[in-house]
């Protein structure tokens, strides 16, 4: 007997209202967990933290700000809040809303009611683990480097859903303040760029112009925000301090590693070979070189330090890719001030944690390579791999190791901290390839409805 049609269509409004209170509970109960964790203490304030709030207090149109000691995002944000306590509570807020809004965008790519609940709680209980909510009390970028990770995956995943220019416009609106809160982050940026453009002059050339011009646009664009918030970091010299950091831990240690840079146009690379060979590393601890920039016998190496120590470097690294590659993995970790490589070091000792959701969906990184291989091999059993939604998040998932690459080099402190956003961005894109696998063997092409349900 085939069911009248007004009956078919109640159950179908009926499941569908019930999916959509399921939905906002869900983001009610995480909206709550994130803020509540964010409050039940006080603010963490670090040295970064001093120096966020100096630059705030600077004139709107101050160059202190859009190409100071730090990129402007944050001390902006805190210059609208105007306390620490207010910034947490902002910062927390703007998280609350970027994740929510990638669940529901990964939601959508998935047809079934089933799936899209799936992939929903999936994508706020990854947001409810420990790596993600332990920075919402701290006055640093990292909160809102996540959050604004969180958005620039999900109109990423719209724009490959349907690539219009309001769309792409969104993309590099998003990839502009992703820039604009980190230095690393306008490397990612830069690379995704390249992938749109790379993107766009394939569709050019295999089809016609015209269906290349969405990725064109977003990669213009793009260029342009790397142009812009390469310029300020550029402008500000913030690299020198990096670059020294950097210097003194993974290479004035070594007489080999100087002497390459002193044959580079390094000064009294002699003088920094005694050093090295004079120091003993404290066990457990790789070996710290560093000058007293006051010390007018280093005068030549301090003004080199500050002019060609940066250029110097990257070409080291270029010159030696297996060192790019091996270098992070040398035991002990040539990092200092790094907490021991413990992130837990800068949670609250008094924090509210999800541990189960930090168990399951924030896993060792084996298990995370198994996660990613059952979800490339998945996505391609399946026909996933091409969706265009299926390939933007491998790309920003794949990016991800770069982000971590170019963050443990970019900076020779604290490498556990600074590399963590790229963690998170390679642990999410392998979530959401997974949270792909709910959709089943048919791809989708379009946008899906927020909430459809096939009763039958």
């Amino acid at each position: 007997m085939v069911e009248a049609a007004p009956a078919r269509s109640a159950r179908v409004r009926a499941a569908t209202v019930a999916l959509v209170v399921a939905a906002a509970a869900g983001i009610g109960a995480f909206a709550w967990f994130r803020i509540w964790q964010a409050r039940v203490g006080n603010p963490l304030i670090w040295q970064d933290s001093l120096e966020y709030q100096a630059l705030s207090r600077q004139p709107l149109l101050s160059h202190r700000i859009w190409a100071g000691a730090r990129p402007p995002v944050t001390p902006l944000l805190w210059k609208l809040a105007g306390s620490d306590t207010t910034f947490a509570l902002v910062q927390t807020l703007v998280s609350v809303a970027a994740w929510s809004t990638l669940a529901v965008v990964a939601a959508r790519r998935v047809r079934p009611w089933w799936g899209r609940l799936g992939a929903g709680a999936a994508v706020l209980g990854f947001a409810a683990t420990r790596p993600v909510t332990q920075w919402d009390r701290s006055v640093l970028s990292e909160s809102l480097s996540l959050a604004l990770l969180a958005l620039l995956f999900a109109v990423a995943i719209l724009w490959a859903a349907r690539p219009t220019l309001t769309r792409g416009l969104g993309v590099v609106a998003v990839g502009l303040l992703f820039a604009a809160t980190r230095d690393t982050q306008i490397w990612v940026i830069a690379l995704v760029a390249v992938a749109f453009g790379a993107y766009a002059a394939w569709r050019g050339l295999r089809v016609d112009a015209i269906s290349a011009r969405p990725a064109l646009v977003v990669a213009g664009g793009l260029v342009a925000v790397v142009v812009l918030t390469g310029a300020g970091s550029i402008a500000s010299h913030r690299d020198v301090k990096n670059v020294e950091n950097a210097l003194a831990v993974r290479v004035f240690p070594y007489p080999s590693r100087i002497a390459w840079f002193g044959d580079h146009g390094m000064p009294q690379a002699a003088r920094l070979t005694k050093l090295a060979r004079a120091k003993a590393a404290e066990p457990g601890h790789a070996p710290v070189v560093t000058i007293d920039p006051a010390d007018p016998a280093f005068g030549p190496l301090v003004r080199w330090m500050r002019s060609d120590a940066t250029r110097t470097y990257v070409q080291w690294l270029l010159f030696h890719p297996a060192t790019v590659l091996t270098e992070p993995l040398a035991r002990p970790e040539r990092s200092f001030n790094n907490a021991d490589g413990h992130l837990s070091f800068y949670a609250a000792s008094d924090r509210t944690d999800a541990p189960v959701l930090t168990t399951i969906l924030y896993p060792s990184w084996p298990w995370v390579l198994v996660a990613a291989f059952v979800a490339v091999a998945g996505g391609v059993y399946l026909g996933h791999d091409r969706r265009p939604d299926w390939a933007v998040i491998a790309l920003l998932g794949a990016l991800g190791l770069v982000h971590m690459l170019i963050a443990w080099h970019g900076d020779g402190m604290e490498a556990t901290r600074h590399a963590n956003v790229g963690n998170v961005q390679v642990r999410l894109g392998v979530l959401l390839l997974l949270v792909l696998l709910l959709d089943g063997r048919q791809p989708a092409s379009a946008d899906q409805p927020l909430v459809s349900i096939n009763p039958s």
